[in-house]
């Protein structure tokens, strides 16, 4: 179980209380860490290609105190450029996917 199907399944009953406008039900659970972990939810990292996940060159085009929020891209091995902002590809409105992500704090 993961920890945020622990604090869930801690958290949430089956039995919704009267002075309630809704609850988590415990069968819920399952689908809710599902989405928490979907693709979706995770940020692309800069540093890797979103067409062969490989590393990237990557040219600071915007950022403030040493933390870059848009930048330009192109990799090293398969010469595919991209445009990274606030932590996504622009290519994957184009369906490409290739990328190493990690999970964001919400």
């Amino acid at each position: 179980m993961s920890k945020i199907e622990s604090i869930i399944e801690f958290e949430c009953t089956d039995e919704k209380p009267s002075d309630c406008d809704w609850t988590l039900r415990k069968k819920d659970v399952s689908e809710i860490a599902e989405a928490q972990s979907s693709p979706a939810d995770k940020y692309h990292r800069k540093e890797t290609c979103n067409n062969c996940g490989s590393l990237n060159e990557i040219k600071w085009v915007d950022g403030e105190d040493g933390i870059m929020h848009e930048g330009e891209t192109k990799c090293t091995c398969c010469g595919f450029s991209d445009y990274w902002a606030h932590g996504f590809f622009a290519s994957m409105q184009d369906g490409y996917d290739k990328c190493e992500k990690y999970q964001g704090y919400r």
